[in-house]
């Protein structure tokens, strides 16, 4: 067992956990805060875990013995090409944490295999955004700051939130950096771009005081102009 563990957790109940639900199971590790030494005692256990027949990433989550588990669970084909091809912010996280994971539960002995390939991933980074998904984005972000000018401080409110995070997923694409979300999404992107961080942190707390509400929508303008502003007139949203 790793030194990082907690001595507490009952390996052996997580093990028989994972094989009653997932009867295929070939791998299973834990990631996320307990093998990098940040957990406490009321963080969970995350876990991570490989079958055996392709089906959708599935996400589980029980208590077991007081253990509060939470993981995800996919073929390793589906989980990798989930990581490639989709922004996936739950998986996105988990994979940032899945270079360190720890085996629970090797049947195959593929835990190399999932460390290497999740380090690959990681070095690459995530596929740069196309035109097409900048001009998404530029434009939802114009129709934000459009509602915003006549919207009345409950709206904004509203407008905040959805804001935030469009803010975040363009300062994420400008760093190459993977989108995910809590915590994990957050250290991800510090490491990359602290300064981009450190503004965005500014801005929100600002707007959430309610110290200056003017100075998210100044924000919002200033992460549209870095990503090419305004969409062209002509330019149509694709429908959802």
């Amino acid at each position: 067992m790793s030194s990082n563990w907690d001595e507490t957790l009952n390996i052996s109940l997580i093990r028989q956990y994972i094989l009653s639900t997932f009867p295929d199971a070939i791998y299973c590790g834990i990631t996320g805060s307990r093998v990098v030494s940040q957990h406490n005692a009321s963080s969970d256990v995350d876990l991570v875990v490989l079958v055996d027949q392709p089906s959708r990433p599935v996400h589980f989550g029980a208590y077991l013995d007081g253990m509060r588990i939470d993981g995800m669970a996919a073929s390793l084909p589906e989980w990798r090409m989930k990581l490639e091809a989709d922004r996936a912010q739950r998986l996105c996280g988990l994979a940032r944490e899945t270079a360190q994971a720890e085996a629970v539960y090797d049947k195959h002995h593929l835990h190399e295999t999932l460390v290497d390939t999740s380090k690959e991933i990681l070095l690459r980074g995530p596929v740069p955004y196309t035109e097409d998904e900048w001009l998404r984005l530029r434009a939802a972000l114009s129709e934000l700051i459009d509602d915003w000018i006549y919207a009345t401080p409950d709206e904004r409110a509203f407008i905040w939130a959805i804001g935030f995070f469009y803010c975040y997923e363009a300062t994420c694409a400008k760093s190459e950096a993977w989108l995910g979300v809590g915590k994990w999404g957050f250290r991800n992107l510090a490491e990359k771009a602290p300064a981009d961080v450190a503004e965005l942190i500014a801005a929100v707390f600002s707007s959430l005081q309610r110290e200056d509400n003017e100075r998210f929508f100044a924000y919002m303008n200033d992460i549209l102009s870095s990503i090419g502003g305004r969409p062209p007139a002509e330019y149509q949203a694709p429908e959802k």
